[in-house]
This record gives structure tokens, C-alpha cells and sequence, in this order.
């Protein structure tokens, strides 16, 4: 989640931008423990809410076998601002990759990873959902950005950003691509 600061022309100026990893917790159990995930989603933003920015930007790792996660992101949006955050951004999941893990695995030992692949799903499915997010994320006055729409064409997305991978396990996207996607967030 991100602290930005709005300025009196429309302009903001990035003043946090909190990454927290989950791996430790959900280690022991082998893979995401979703229970887990959220009380540390709550812990996390009850801290960023209690500095009374202005905005407040997070990053969604929706899941399509969830129906509900487009309420659950608009009960979201509609929480934060009822804490007093004028500005909700929820920025939406990235595609959902094939072998993912073996992909990046490959690529911290060798360097090399296809600069784009086809979603796992069929692409017309995962534009399906993140529409229906954005639309939910809207409806309840927060602002929505697509990462689909930022990193796929009509057949394949980038699994690339200035180089850098754009995700470590086909779901959630890295700290490289969390700067990269802020800075479209958020006028200079």
C-alpha cells in the first residue's frame, strides 16, 4: 500500500509505499493460508489509515475461483473511506501465468524469461473479472487500474517491467513492478 500525498493543483507526491511479505507466515503451511492473509491485509492498512493519508493504493491478487472478490474489494473501498481516506486505488490482480514458478525459478538462476506469455486462462476470461473488479471498485467510490490492461495485448501479457520480472509466482507482482505501476498512479 502507498501514502500519497495530494497536492492543491491535483498533482501527489508518493511519501510510503509499504511492501510487507506474507512468506514467513504461510510457510509452515506450504502455500497461502488465506485467513492468514487477510488478518495481515487489516494489520497492515489499520497502520497506513492511522497516518491519515489522503490516498491510499493496494494492490489486489484477486482470485477467479472466488465469485465474491469483487464485493469483497468494494467492502474495502467502501471501509477506508469511512476511515477518513478521501482516495481508494485498488490496483488489479496481474494475469495468471502458466508454470509461473518454473518460469521464475529459471529466470533467478539464469536471468532469461520470455518477455511475454499467454495467460493461463483464457485471456477473454481474465478481462471478464477484472472488469467486474474495476466496475465493483468504482461503485463504491474508489479508483481501479488494470494491470491487465497495462501489460496484455489482445493475445499475451508482459511478464517483463524495465527488465525486471513483473511477478515472482504468476499472481502477486513485485516490489520493480509495484514502483513501476505508482508512478502511472500518482501525477508528479
Amino acid at each position: 500500500a502507498a501514502v500519497v500525498e495530494r497536492r492543491a493543483d491535483g498533482s501527489g507526491r508518493i511519501l510510503s509505499n509499504i511492501v510487507r511479505s506474507q512468506i514467513a507466515e504461510h510457510a509452515p503451511f506450504g502455500g497461502v493460508v488465506p485467513e492468514i492473509a487477510a488478518r495481515a491485509h487489516v494489520d497492515v492498512l489499520d497502520g497506513i489509515v492511522a497516518s491519515r493519508p489522503d490516498t491510499v493504493v493496494v494492490a489486489a491478487a484477486w482470485d477467479l475461483d472466488r465469485p465474491d472478490t469483487p464485493t469483497a474489494l468494494a467492502q474495502r473501498v467502501r471501509d477506508l473511506r469511512a476511515r477518513g481516506v478521501s482516495d481508494v486505488v485498488i490496483s488489479g490482480g496481474s494475469p495468471f501465468w502458466p508454470r509461473a514458478g518454473t518460469m521464475f525459478r529459471r529466470y533467478r538462476a539464469t536471468g532469461i524469461v520470455p518477455e511475454r506469455l499467454a495467460p493461463e486462462l483464457p485471456l477473454s476470461v481474465v478481462r471478464e473479472f477484472d472488469r467486474a473488479a474495476g466496475a465493483a471498485v468504482r461503485a463504491a467510490g474508489g479508483r481501479y487500474v488494470s494491470l491487465v490492461d497495462q501489460v496484455c495485448d489482445a493475445t499475451t501479457c508482459a511478464t517483463l517491467v524495465g527488465g525486471r520480472p513483473l511477478s515472482i509466482d504468476g499472481v502477486h507482482i513485485t516490489l520493480a513492478a509495484s514502483r513501476q505501476f505508482a508512478k502511472t498512479l500518482v501525477p508528479r
